[in-house]
């Protein structure tokens, strides 16, 4: 499973696609929108976007263009506290590959 993740902090997409790689996911990270769509045209096939809000204002923008390109992929948003997202700050990384394994294999109910 191919898992793009989109955000600004250096540290944190290490980390993270650290984690999802020792995961068994094969990761490509992207620093903002430009760089993601640029990722998704190479290589057309993801099967998961992961986006960091906090600071990414057009996120869910980013999201549909990239949806576009690659029209199979889900999308797991990280926000901050307050936000509505699927995750929210802090998180560890069992949070994340969690949260990535629930979405790419919902439960049978869920998917109908």
């Amino acid at each position: 499973m191919r898992v793009l993740f989109v955000s600004a902090s250096v540290d944190l997409r290490a980390a993270a696609s650290r984690a999802l790689t020792d995961a068994g996911f094969t990761a490509v990270s992207a620093s903002h929108a430009g760089h993601a769509l640029l990722a998704c045209l190479r290589q057309p096939v993801f099967d998961m976007l992961v986006l960091d809000e906090r600071e990414e204002k057009t996120s869910r923008a980013m999201a549909h263009a990239l949806q576009r390109h690659c029209p199979d992929m889900r999308v797991l948003r990280i926000g901050a506290a307050t936000d509505v997202a699927d995750l929210r700050w802090p998180l560890t990384a069992d949070d994340l590959l969690g949260a990535v394994r629930s979405a790419l294999h919902p439960p049978s109910s869920a998917r109908r």
